[in-house]
């Protein structure tokens, strides 16, 4: 496997068809353009992915969001990536809750920061909140019970 990287310029094709080959085998990324990067206390970045023939038959999306501690506005917060990544990695899958759906997993070495590569949320019926976008008491009750089509997680 490549060295874990460092920022987002250095994550390409080999190294996302890497991450998905993990769990798609025999797949490869043949090319990838970066969209819309949102820095935070966690960097999400949109790819838009061209596959080889595999990645195709295991119907890959053509867009996923990468989340994780690189390149973020504060680097205390990178070793919370690896808890990410562990949590979608060991326990997501384990949980009927309504969660971004997690296409591959990266853990640097020492457990310095973590990467998740999610679905494209913009590609489902999903509404995003914001933190001076309260919800309604029925709003959240329907979340709490589970019967909401909005994911149960904020990815933002």
């Amino acid at each position: 496997m490549a060295d874990f990287p460092t920022s987002l310029d250095e994550i390409g094709t080999g190294q996302i068809g890497q991450w998905l080959a993990e769990r798609f085998p025999g797949t490869a990324v043949t090319g990838l353009d970066r969209g819309t990067v949102i820095h935070g206390t966690a960097t999400k970045a949109e790819y838009c992915l061209r596959y080889n023939v595999a990645g195709m038959a295991h119907g890959l999306p053509p867009s996923l969001w990468l989340k994780c501690g690189l390149d973020t506005q504060i680097p205390e917060q990178a070793p919370h990536s690896t808890i990410e990544a562990q949590f979608f990695r060991d326990l997501a899958p384990l949980l009927a809750i309504n969660l971004p759906r997690p296409f591959a997993t990266a853990i640097a070495p020492g457990l310095s920061s973590g990467i998740v590569l999610y679905e494209d949320l913009n590609r489902r019926p999903v509404r995003f909140g914001t933190q001076t976008q309260p919800l309604s008491h029925d709003a959240m009750r329907l979340r709490c019970l589970g019967r909401s089509c909005f994911p149960s997680c904020c990815c933002c």
